[in-house]
């Protein structure tokens, strides 16, 4: 088997972790050989690509030979190809029989790509008689900044990320004669270079179309309402075996990175850039670390993005109403969408993610800036209304949290607050906000939601007199539904707090921020019962407890040197130190064969 890459310098590190992913999930396929055109690839690089494919059982080979070498870049500028973001290596991809010319096929593969499953069905694909095999890119169809008479002027428009190219075939039947006489015949600028050429100078009978899976675009993963659309598209044209979103995945051969949103940026917004990751981290433990995947610092500027934020929210406007409704575009909405180019999909997401950002980090720079270390060699409560808090009074001296009505526990004194679900409280407790007022020397936090279909609690022009600061938790869903992985970051003055469906986290982030001696949990007694107040927790106990589990890692990371106390637990039993209060003991005396700490006492001043 034979498989191509085409890589810039620059982009050898990509290339690497693409190739990676395809040794990793091929280790049965026998005579593996990975072809690499790329100039000027430092010595040093391509022995540890050496190293890493041998390591496989696999072979690597530089294209080194000059005159095949020679013969591709005087086929591209006498021809007078366009550069392509500078340079002019991208047409190699759809050359291979250039520099090749002695095989009898090759897989050529993009490197911004990863490779999930065997790809032996692919490579020996019936290619019937056509010069190559691709994926056609039916999202073109709907979104592209491609040129319409080049999509429109065969079957279909195809990437080209993954092609099979017969190349004996390409050699003996003028394939080279018919991409330039399709150049020549095009007056205008090639949009996307080589696949622009691809499809201007190919018909229907010189390209055999493949399965989706072969070349799966990651940008349908920005919309799930996009993605029904188009795994439908491919569906009808037997271009997909199944359209449900999670069996698709399932069947996903190559997954594609196409556009703007890189996996390897950091930040990245690029949906399923875990995937890449994982690759990522296969490729520095293979290397020792030598092979640095490079961290992009792109600079942002907001109006820009905010344009493009603006110019996306008409676009999905239009799309929602004319495409979602209608799988078939017609004309005047075909019109309109490629006029659009495919970076404002992607856009938005950098966009509606950058604002948030910058929200975020003048919201929290605003209330937390003076609490870090403010509380530094004291002890802190965060005390919840579970119904173990009803045998607790005062036996730690601590600067006290209070959450939700816990506030209103008569035997407590609270130095601040934590709550967030207004909508609950205003139907269940109509007065619970005025209440709070009444508590004049306790520091509020109300809680925002960066999720904009759940309901924040709003903001007040007397919210400074009465000392009610607000925050942002982190979203509690993904932008296609799914339960978002919850990142902790020690930095509250710029990051979002954790949402792990109970405002005891944020609490107890806020509380680890300002550096106690040691923070005492009272009342979060995580399991679904009455709390003081005679409300059920509605939610999730078991996600909750996995949450205070990573909250525990989290503790043990940033604060080492902070002691997590559970005081009476319940459902946190055994994962941080326990003790007990005498009260609670006598009230269970099935702990009274226990090994148990009782405490009596506990001062504020170490």
């Amino acid at each position: 088997m034979n498989v191509l890459y085409i890589s810039s310098k620059e982009f050898l590190p990509y290339m690497t972790v693409s190739m990676v992913s395809l040794l990793e999930n091929n280790k049965g396929i026998k005579d593996l050989i990975i072809h690499l055109y790329c100039e000027d690839i430092p010595e040093e690089y391509s022995s540890n690509l050496k190293k890493i494919t041998e390591s496989y059982s696999a072979k690597f080979k530089i294209i080194d030979n000059q005159a095949c070498i020679d013969n591709f870049k005087n086929l591209i500028s006498k021809n007078k190809f366009p550069e392509f973001c500078g340079c002019n290596y991208t047409y190699a991809k759809i050359f291979p029989n250039v520099l090749l010319p002695d095989l009898d096929k090759v897989l050529v593969i993009d490197s911004d790509t990863i490779i999930l499953k065997n790809i032996q069905e692919l490579y020996n694909t019936d290619i019937k008689g056509s010069f190559c095999a691709a994926i056609p890119e039916l999202m073109a169809n709907y979104v592209s900044s491609e040129d319409k008479q080049v999509i429109n002027k065969k079957n279909y428009y195809y990437n080209t990320g993954v092609m099979l190219f017969d190349i004996q075939k390409m050699n003996t039947y003028g394939y080279n004669d018919k991409i330039i006489n399709g150049f020549k015949s095009y007056s205008k600028p090639l949009k996307l270079a080589d696949q622009s050429l691809f499809n201007l100078a190919l018909n229907n009978d010189d390209v055999t179309a493949l399965n989706f899976k072969y070349n799966y675009n990651n940008n349908l993963n920005l919309s799930k309402k996009l993605r029904k659309v188009i795994h439908s598209d491919y569906k009808n044209h037997k271009l997909l075996d199944i359209d449900k979103a999670g069996k698709v995945y399932k069947d996903m051969t190559v997954l594609h990175y196409v556009g703007a949103l890189k996996p390897w940026d950091r930040p990245s917004f690029a949906p399923r850039k875990n995937l890449y990751r994982y690759y990522e981290r296969k490729v520095s433990k293979l290397c020792n670390n030598e092979i640095k995947i490079r961290k992009s610092n792109k600079t942002v500027n907001p109006i820009i993005i905010w344009n493009s934020y603006k110019d996306f929210c008409k676009l999905k406007d239009f799309f929602e109403k004319n495409i979602c409704k209608n799988p078939k575009p017609n004309k005047a909405v075909k019109n309109e969408l490629n006029m659009k180019s495919i970076s404002n999909t992607v856009a938005p997401i950098v966009a509606e993610e950058v604002l948030r950002g910058l929200a975020i980090r003048e919201l929290h720079h605003e209330t937390f800036k003076n609490f870090k270390f403010s509380h530094y060699n004291e002890n802190v409560a965060v005390i919840g209304c579970g119904p173990s808090v009803k045998y607790y009074n005062n036996e730690i001296d601590a600067i006290n949290i209070a959450l939700n009505r816990a506030l209103f526990l008569e035997n407590l004194k609270f130095d601040y607050m934590f709550v967030w679900d207004y909508l609950g409280f205003k139907k269940n407790d109509p007065d619970f906000f005025e209440r709070i007022k009444e508590h004049k020397e306790c520091v509020k936090f109300y809680g925002k939601f960066i999720n904009p279909e759940i309901t924040s609690i709003p903001e007040f022009p007397d919210d400074n007199i009465n000392k009610i600061k607000h925050f942002y938790s982190c979203k509690r869903w993904g932008l296609l539904g799914e339960k978002s992985k919850i990142m902790l970051y020690p930095d509250i003055e710029n990051y979002p707090l954790a949402d792990f469906m109970s405002v005891s986290f944020p609490a107890i982030q806020f509380a680890l921020y300002t550096h106690p001696k040691a923070l005492y949990l009272v009342g979060l007694d995580t399991i679904q019962a009455p709390n003081c107040a005679g409300f059920n927790n509605p939610y999730n106990t078991d996600e909750m407890k996995k949450g205070y589990k990573q909250f525990k890692r989290f503790a043990e990371l940033h604060y080492p040197d902070i002691e997590i106390i559970s005081v009476n637990p319940v459902g946190l039993k055994g994962l941080f130190k326990d003790v007990y209060t005498q009260s609670y003991v006598d009230a269970h005396p099935e702990l009274s064969g226990e090994d148990i700490e009782i405490i009596d006492k506990v001062c504020i001043n170490v």
